[in-house]
């Protein structure tokens, strides 16, 4: 059971970022080269950026692909309050949508670190252990 969660834990995260920047595609939408945007297209880009590459990193179940999720995580929760399991915010009243955005970005985190330490582990098992 743990081996099948981990084979598609990666690809399952990396799906969940690209509908995360399919849905909240209008944040590019005021990317533009006049200076009073210049603070918002530093926060914009950056984060189409790091979730397109965490999404290509996980999905090809690279180990970097982990710790670009970690940084897309924490960048998305703090810079943009875009929560990384979409919909789910929307069955709850408005008060309390960011308590649980940031409760469902905490879970993928975690996850996340669940999966990292799956990775080593089984990494470690094919190569014998430790090489001493």
């Amino acid at each position: 059971m743990q081996t099948k969660l981990y084979q598609y834990g990666q690809q399952v995260m990396a799906i969940l970022i690209i509908i995360s920047v399919i849905l909240h595609w209008e944040i590019l939408a005021g990317v533009s080269m006049t200076s009073l945007s210049a603070a918002y297209n530093l926060v914009a880009i950056p984060w189409f950026i790091l979730s397109v590459c965490t999404a290509w990193a996980l999905w090809l179940k690279h180990i970097w692909g982990f710790w670009l999720l970690y940084f897309s995580l924490i960048y998305s929760t703090v810079a943009l309050s875009i929560p990384i399991i979409p919909f789910i915010t929307n069955l709850f009243p408005l008060t309390a949508r960011p308590w649980i955005m940031i409760s469902l970005n905490i879970t993928v985190l975690l996850i996340n670190i669940w999966l990292h330490m799956k990775h080593k582990t089984i990494k470690n098992s094919l190569h014998g252990g430790n090489n001493q």
